[in-house]
Order: structure tokens, then C-alpha cells, then sequence
């Protein structure tokens, strides 16, 4: 197969409305097999800045209208927003949370993953009983955490005014 022009890489992704990029999808898309091949689609994407990587293996065309609730579902699937995040969409809490909690019953680790804000379009959020439900007994469960050390590193890494 002949290359791929990074231009007619993006052109052809935003043709399709592709909004999230991984390596499968890039594989069936352009018909590449070489798995190097793809990365070097991939990177030089990246380098050019018309990508943006959320996490390993998964990509967003940069400047593209996903909201950070989107970026959240994608960086933990399957998932859905809730705890603070749906109280707050919901009207429920009265401060604004900087924070996305999105909830699985996937075996994860915690990862911080700091994201701009945009707006929000269709996105799998909790029902307001059910996000209650998790508020509750995430803040429950915070008691047989030991919470330090995240809140510690939170409180050092907050952007300041």
C-alpha cells in the first residue's frame, strides 16, 4: 500500500465524522495492516497537532466539539457520569465540581486526567436517584480509604488565579 498523507488522513477522518481515533480504527479505515504503519500515521497526527491523545491508543481530532463529559466516557469505557459530576448537572450541588467522577464495574486504577471544558452534548450520565445513591456511598466508603495522599496531591497540583 502506498503511504498516507497526514493531510488526507484528516481529511478523510473528519469526512467520516470519526470523533474518536485508535489504532483498529485506523487499520480499517485506510485498509493498513502494519501495525508500524499505523503508529507512524498516528504520530505524525500527534506531532502536527491535529490529534490529541487522552490516553494510550485513544485519540480525538484536536479542535473538534467533544465535551470533557465525552473525553470521560471514552478515557473509561463502558462508564457513566456520576457522584459530584451528575449532582452538579443536575442542579443538585450548589459549587461547581472541576472534576468529571465517571463510574464503572470495570476493574480500573485511578488515573488524573486534567481536561478543558467545552459543551455538552449526548453522553451516558446516571439518573439523579442513582447518582445520589453513588454520592452516598462513594463518601461512605472514603472512610476506609486512605484519601491523603490523593487529596494531597490534588491540593498541590490545583491551578492557581
Amino acid at each position: 500500500m502506498a503511504s498516507i498523507s497526514t493531510i488526507k488522513a484528516i481529511s478523510r477522518l473528519k469526512e467520516l465524522n470519526i470523533r474518536v481515533i485508535t489504532p483498529p480504527s485506523i487499520s480499517n479505515i485506510f485498509g493498513v495492516e502494519n501495525k508500524n504503519t499505523i503508529y507512524k500515521i498516528i504520530e505524525r497526527m500527534e506531532k502536527y497537532k491535529l490529534i490529541e491523545r487522552l490516553v494510550k491508543g485513544k485519540y480525538i481530532l484536536s479542535n473538534s466539539n467533544i465535551s470533557d463529559f465525552e473525553k470521560a466516557g471514552v478515557i473509561l469505557s463502558p462508564s457513566y457520569i456520576s457522584l459530584e459530576s451528575a449532582l452538579t448537572f443536575y442542579g443538585i450541588l450548589p459549587q461547581f465540581t472541576y472534576s468529571i467522577t465517571s463510574v464503572t464495574t470495570q476493574k480500573t486504577s485511578i488515573d488524573l486526567i486534567y481536561l478543558a471544558s467545552k459543551k455538552l452534548r449526548k453522553i451516558d450520565l446516571s439518573d439523579l436517584d442513582m447518582s445520589i445513591i453513588n454520592w452516598d456511598l462513594f463518601n461512605k466508603l472514603k472512610m476506609f480509604i486512605n484519601y491523603k495522599p490523593f487529596q494531597n496531591y490534588i491540593e498541590s497540583n490545583k491551578i492557581h488565579d
